[in-house]
């Protein structure tokens, strides 16, 4: 990300909260957990509401409300007899519940038994509704009371460093460690918002426009891309992907089909996107520069602080970044997380550096290369030119004419 931290504008927490019989010796600790849960959550300066969900043989869920207007629980209010319903349970909780946009939504799953009366949800349907909501970014947390292991909460597909098991009377610790985990979750950077990336809408989703990845993928079996269509299948990576982004995004536009185009990259401020549309590069707009390929990544030769080098030109950077060694006495910035597939967010130190670039120049911010990254980039290549760079400049792509400027 770039020094504009992106932020988690509400939060939403469902609490699936078991009241089958074998609760009801615990209906006090329970009672002092959620409540426990609650104080910490009016801690937040994050908008945060709370659903109450519970269930037995049946499933009761409760209307949701701000936190600072939820009722405590009581011995009252949590009554527990029946039996374990909790595909059900899960089921609806998510079927149920419409996130506002960029709305951070945590799921937390406490119970002391196994599934053993669901009638309407399966296995297989409400594995498939965690797998979809987590990639949209949903937190899942699985709370097993009184149990050493859960085999329901590793075939639901929940990770195993987001399973929690304890002893009942230890329950408001790890209650209390959820919830604070929850208040951080708000304040870590939500990436990949219209004004940071590249994004085209496909439909209800949006596609990465990524100039630095070779290959396109997709988690539908088409990729549409200006008005043609493409087969592709998924990858590896794209769950990754999924992972760390606050916009729902399908799949990747790289430059296996980014190639047989030529088109104009610019950055409207009015509507705070990026527009990509064809080119026509007879037109001939603006200052030429000169484009290599490695490994299909469009490469260019860039002064940095009067210091030549290539540089891979990358429009799936939000930042751009140089390798530590070329940091010498440039004014040091600060901080900023960033994010990259196979090595999750990371910190960068940001410093301001003089770019020289087809004939025009820029002062702006550079990250450190971090050394997972720096691994992977090959030697005679000094760094990435990325997005917050080219948002002051039309930058024409004329890969399928070779032709390439900058105004």
């Amino acid at each position: 990300m770039n020094d504009k931290t992106k932020q988690s504008p509400c939060a939403h927490a469902l609490l699936v909260l078991d009241c089958s019989g074998s609760m009801n010796s615990y209906r006090a600790q329970t009672i002092q957990s959620v409540n426990s849960f609650l104080q910490v959550q009016k801690e937040s300066d994050v908008e945060t509401k709370i659903t109450n969900i519970f269930f037995n043989d049946t499933v009761d869920k409760h209307e949701s409300k701000r936190v600072k207007d939820m009722p405590e629980l009581s011995m009252e209010s949590y009554q527990c007899h029946g039996s374990t319903a909790l595909f059900d349970a899960i089921g609806h909780t998510i079927t149920s519940h419409q996130p506002k946009p960029d709305e951070l939504t945590m799921v937390v799953i406490m119970t002391d038994g196994m599934e053993n009366a669901s009638r309407e949800y399966s296995l297989t349907v409400v594995r498939g509704l965690i797998e979809e909501k987590t990639k949209q970014g949903w937190l899942f947390t699985f709370l097993g009371a009184d149990l050493s292991s859960s085999r329901d909460a590793d075939d639901l597909g929940i990770k195993k460093e987001d399973q929690k098991f304890f002893k009942k009377t230890d329950m408001k610790k790890v209650v209390d460690d959820v919830s604070r985990s929850f208040n951080s979750s708000k304040l870590a950077p939500r990436f990949l918002t219209a004004d940071e990336l590249c994004l085209l809408d496909e439909g209800h989703r949006k596609v990465i426009v990524d100039t630095g990845s070779p290959l396109s993928f997709s988690d539908e079996s088409t990729l549409h891309f200006l008005n043609d269509r493409y087969a592709r299948s998924s990858h590896a990576l794209l769950p990754m992907i999924q992972k760390y982004l606050s916009s729902q995004i399908c799949g990747l536009i790289g430059m296996d089909i980014l190639s047989q185009y030529d088109l104009s990259f610019g950055y409207d401020w009015g509507l705070g996107r990026w527009i990509v549309k064809p080119w026509q590069a007879n037109l001939l707009e603006g200052d030429p520069f000169r484009v290599e390929y490695f490994g299909g990544v469009p490469v260019v030769e860039a002064i940095v602080d009067g210091i030549r080098g290539k540089f891979f030109l990358d429009t799936g950077a939000t930042i751009s970044f140089i390798r530590k060694r070329r940091i010498d006495l440039q004014p040091y910035l600060g901080e900023a997380e960033d994010f990259f597939p196979t090595l999750g967010i990371f910190s960068t130190d940001l410093y301001r550096c003089r770019l020289e670039f087809a004939n025009h120049e820029f002062s702006d911010s550079m990250g450190v290369m971090p050394e997972g990254l720096e691994v992977l980039i090959p030697d005679g290549i000094d760094g990435i030119i990325g997005l917050n760079v080219l948002k002051n400049s039309i930058i024409n792509f004329g890969f399928k004419s070779q032709v390439f400027s900058l105004h």
